[in-house]
């Protein structure tokens, strides 16, 4: 089983895939940011994580917020868990969504995962020291890859990608069954993701891996 954890946990294993981050508490919100690429757009990298008591009143956090990103020349933005206190509250000081597609936090047992992706055509992967790569080649030619980071017993998985003509073959399920399995070897037990709900093929993958929702958070943004 999927370990019981809070929203605010989940994403605090979800950091460490990106590497350079800058981080800096603000009670139990998170600022981040990566200073070394003005232009990176990443919204985990460059935004508050605003879950959890801050430590001081809305009005006053969210002017430590938009002032540690002014100050790094940023747009200041947050996450927060869609729906939340905290949501309806940045609402009320004029905080509003980003118009982004909504990615649903996604997580499953490595067991369930490795059992239900079966017997699969090989894929190769390899591991630097957390970061874990996977390849699937067809006619000794590349046609696909995916890649994923250990954490504390978790693993992201992302950058999961066939090339077109390619697809529909079970490659894709190769390619996480290798993740899987090198991720378990070197002792990850729960898996997580994220998938935009407009992306029906990755949701059936993952649905059909035994991935359930475990939360989706939105980004907002304090504008002009």
């Amino acid at each position: 089983m999927t370990p019981t954890v809070s929203t605010r946990e989940a994403e605090l294993h979800a950091m460490p895939l990106w590497i350079g981050t800058d981080t800096a508490e603000l009670g139990a919100w998170v600022l981040r940011t990566v200073p070394h690429a003005p232009g990176l757009t990443l919204r985990r990298t460059n935004s508050c994580l605003a879950i959890g008591d801050p430590g001081a009143g809305i009005g006053e956090a969210v002017g430590m917020v938009r002032a540690f990103y002014d100050l790094r020349g940023r747009e200041p933005v947050v996450q927060v868990e869609a729906g939340s206190e905290i949501e309806r509250a940045l609402h009320g000081h004029g905080w509003r969504p980003l118009p982004e597609e909504v990615a649903p936090f996604q997580t499953a047992p490595i067991s369930m995962a490795l059992a239900a992706a079966g017997a699969t055509l090989p894929a190769e992967a390899s591991i630097e020291g957390t970061r874990i790569r996977a390849v699937v080649s067809v006619g000794g030619e590349p046609v696909g890859a995916a890649r994923a980071e250990l954490n504390g017993g978790w693993l992201g998985v992302h950058g999961l990608e066939v090339e077109e003509e390619f697809r529909r073959r079970g490659l894709a399920r190769a390619l996480m069954a290798a993740v899987f399995r090198l991720g378990a070897e070197h002792g990850a037990a729960t898996a997580w993701l994220e998938v935009a709900v407009g992306n029906q093929p990755a949701r059936r993958l993952y649905e059909g891996l035994g991935f359930t929702d475990h939360h989706t958070c939105r980004c907002l943004t304090a504008g002009t």
